[in-house]
């Protein structure tokens, strides 16, 4: 429970959104606090009754911080890995880190600057990710926003048209 914990009090301390909702339920507490302190004696008959009305605000409002800390996601954010894709032959693959995103900058020396699809397959050859770049200086930068898991991957340049013009593999672990 330790290392979760130290996740969520992190996540607390970074997401300005779950700050707020902090603060919002730090606030009704200390309200509910003051009004049950003003209010008047009840007779003995519903005193019972009241009394635990304190302790099940709060287990509920306990409840609810508990299931809106849990309930996102609280991986930590990396940042994306610079992959230089260049097309030589008998050069090792690029590796990146698993479960990072991956900053692709693909190096075209012949091809004309150009709207152009780039798409990872994994090994299989299943879209993983697919999305559009402008080629500048003939050099395509992409950043891919999902992190790859472990595996092989490839790296496609297709044209406009469609036509497949490269394919770069990529080593992720």
């Amino acid at each position: 429970m330790e290392p979760e914990a130290a996740s969520i009090e992190e996540h607390l301390l970074v997401c300005e959104q779950c700050q707020d909702t902090l603060g919002d339920i730090d606030e009704y507490i200390l309200l509910m606090k003051a009004a049950t302190r003003e209010q008047a004696p009840l007779p003995a008959l519903v005193r019972p009754k009241r009394r635990l009305a304190p302790y099940v605000a709060a287990g509920t409002i306990a409840a609810g911080v508990a299931v809106a800390a849990l309930l996102p996601s609280v991986r930590p954010v990396r940042p994306a890995e610079t992959v230089e894709l260049q097309s030589l032959r008998g050069v090792e693959m690029p590796r990146i880190h698993a479960d990072h995103p991956a900053d692709l900058r693909i190096t075209v020396p012949d091809l004309p600057d150009a709207p152009y699809r780039v798409e990872v397959v994994d090994g299989s050859g299943g879209t993983v990710w697919s999305g559009r770049a402008v080629a500048s200086g003939r050099r395509i930068r992409v950043l891919e926003p999902k992190a790859l898991r472990a595996g092989t991957y490839w790296v496609r340049l297709y044209s406009e048209k469609g036509e497949l013009l490269r394919e770069f593999g990529l080593e992720s672990s």
